[in-house]
């Protein structure tokens, strides 16, 4: 993506507000240089003022509806938004309007007649509809509806002229609800949005980040749109599926590996099987040879270690420690028996952990952990911020990368995730394959019209893929890594300076070592981020490792009393008779299948 503007300028008057500051966060979560400024009124076109704070360079402009009332009166504020002899081109972005503050012929200027009003909802319309004709401006969004809409927030505006230059590009039943009006070299986005989000708000537990669309989404895409590669990118666009639970046996309840198989192959995507540990010696041959065979579609990822309730829900951190280890022994130990190798992935049962365990995990050896939700069990006193849920993996409790997995209902979730850079995880039962697997190849078809660039693969895989890169004005690149383990790769046809860095624990007392294809590399270490660069020719990859300073030390096969390792027998193969045998038969009806999420969570 080529570079469009320089700096963004958000201005306010005598002093910022909120969702003024809230955009200067923005900007700066996505590594966008910024700075805010007092809009003064020493003439009397409004819009000349705005402008002259470009400083004749292409950049962004960001402006509240309340800050151009308080510095401008409305007469002049209804003068058309025309500006001769700009020597620049810019790009406005204009926010925060009140249908109840005389903000319609505001609009009415800003969109040269195109808008008549900006009016509230009128209760009819509850779904968000994105343009599919504007992919560079949406993004993974484009040609979605989904809803619900933000009905004390969300804003819209009414059409008086249909003009060749006016882009709608998300409405809100008729109207446009997000819009982009070109005059001259001034590119003008108009937001219905009453605010704009604080991402350094506290997160409490349940809720949908969709919920935060009308206040985050159009902000972020007019910066990146506006700002390009200068913003924080992913390397790749990374989709797993994950099925929970199935041994490798030839059927697993309603799942057959081969039909599946042969789907992932019709719809170009890939599986990873969250495998539990205590089957480690129970594989059947000719699955294992399945996954062998096609590693590109197949994967193992490991899914507990007994999966017994709250397993790893625990406050303690040697027991933690002790079944984290076990659990990497039992596959190592398969892999020897079957050959199939695993990813070092932890996908937590139930969808319970605590940051006890994420420390246990990363102390094991543990590259990464999966899970539907990232909150704790043990309620910590930092708690989360919308900031840490906008990230490809949350890193507030660890700096063992956490990333987040939901069910494939709303493809919407994944078009976010995806949008941010987040790699886009969904998850499932056997039971998901009660009538066939058309439902979930018809979604892993639109996953992949989400965006053309889509890349499949296991979740060590997208572990490693998962990092941020931008440039600057000297044309380096910044990477910011998630994992300890990451592949890079210079894809510039040019030499180019790659400067990386990695969040560390905060308890960390030493550094860890950093190794770039195998040599090791001299760091600097500041405000717990370590830091290094490296030169790479054009199209060279590097595999970059942070090495430990305590080795993972492997662990035994058995964990647990006999009496335990009894209860953890009878729990496994009576979830073993459920899946195969209970769930198959129709005499509970559909009240069950309604229910199946519940019973194999806990189980």
């Amino acid at each position: 993506m080529k570079e469009r503007v320089k700096e963004l300028l958000v201005l306010h008057a005598t002093s910022p507000e909120a969702s003024d500051l809230n955009l200067l966060k923005l900007a700066d979560f996505l590594g966008v240089p910024s700075h805010s400024d007092t809009l003064a009124n020493s003439c009397d076109n409004p819009w000349e003022a705005v402008l002259q704070h470009s400083r004749g360079d292409d950049c962004a402009v960001c402006v509240g509806a309340s800050t151009l009332r308080k510095c401008f009166g409305r007469s002049a504020l209804a003068q058309r938004l025309r500006v001769d002899g700009l020597g620049c081109s810019v790009q406005l972005f204009v926010y925060g309007f009140d249908p109840q503050d005389g903000d319609s012929e505001l609009v009415r200027a800003l969109s040269n007649g195109a808008f008549d009003a900006v009016r509230p909802l009128d209760g009819r319309a509850d779904q968000y509809c994105v343009s599919g004709k504007y992919r560079p401006f949406c993004q993974e969004f484009s040609g979605l509806s989904f809803g619900p809409v933000a009905q004390e927030n969300d804003l819209v505006f009414d059409v008086a002229l249909k003009q060749e230059r006016l882009a709608d590009y998300i409405r809100i039943g008729d109207r446009p609800f997000l819009a982009g009006i070109q005059s001259g070299a001034v590119q003008v986005t108009l937001a219905g949005t009453r605010e704009i989000l604080d991402i350094d708000a506290p997160v409490a537990p349940g809720v949908c980040p969709l919920e935060w669309f009308a206040r985050l989404v159009p902000a972020l895409m007019f910066l990146r749109y506006a700002f390009g590669d200068r913003c924080w990118q992913p390397g790749k666009k990374l989709a797993c599926f994950i099925v929970d639970d199935p041994l490798l046996h030839d059927r697993h309840g309603f799942l057959e590996f081969d039909t599946l198989l042969a789907a992932m192959k019709r719809e170009d995507f890939a599986t990873a099987l969250a495998f539990i540990p205590w089957n480690y010696r129970r594989s059947h041959p000719r699955v294992a040879e399945l996954f062998r065979k096609h590693p590109r579609r197949l994967s193992l990822s490991i899914h507990g270690c007994d999966h017994t309730k709250r397993e790893f829900g625990d406050a303690a951190a040697a027991p933690l420690l002790s079944k984290a280890r076990a659990s990497r022994a039992r596959m190592a130990k398969h892999r020897e028996l079957t050959g199939v190798p695993f990813d070092n992935v932890m996908v937590f049962p139930q969808g319970v952990f605590s940051t006890a365990a994420l420390r246990a995990m990363k102390q094991a050896g543990f590259l990464a952990a999966v899970n539907s939700t990232p909150f704790p069990v043990d309620d910590p006193s930092e708690k989360l911020r919308v900031r840490d849920l906008l990230s490809p993996a949350v890193t507030r409790h660890s700096s063992l990368p956490l990333f987040v997995r939901h069910y494939p209902t709303c493809l919407a979730e994944f078009a976010l995730d995806l949008f941010l850079g987040k790699p886009a995880l969904m998850v499932e039962h056997h039971d998901y394959f009660r009538n066939g697997y058309h439902q979930l190849e018809a979604f892993a078809a639109q996953i992949n019209h989400l965006n053309d660039t889509i890349y499949w693969c296991g979740l060590e895989e997208i572990a490693r893929n998962s990092f941020l890169w931008k440039t600057d004005a000297a044309e380096i690149v910044h990477v910011r890594l998630f994992c300890d383990q990451s592949v890079v790769t210079n894809n510039w046809p040019t030499p180019r300076l790659f400067k990386f860095s990695k969040s560390l624990d905060r308890d960390q007392l030493k550094p860890p070592a950093v190794a770039a294809n195998g040599e090791y590399v001299t760091t600097i270490t500041s405000e717990s981020e370590v830091c290094f660069e490296r030169t790479l020719q054009p199209g060279e990859q590097v595999a970059i490792e942070l090495c430990a300073n305590e080795g993972a030390l492997s662990g035994g096969l058995r964990f647990g009393s006999a009496w335990y390792r009894a209860k953890v027998f009878a729990r496994r193969r009576l979830c073993e008779l459920r899946d195969n045998y209970v769930c198959r038969i129709s005499l509970f009806g559909d009240d069950w299948s309604s229910r199946r999420k519940t019973v194999m969570r806990d189980n």
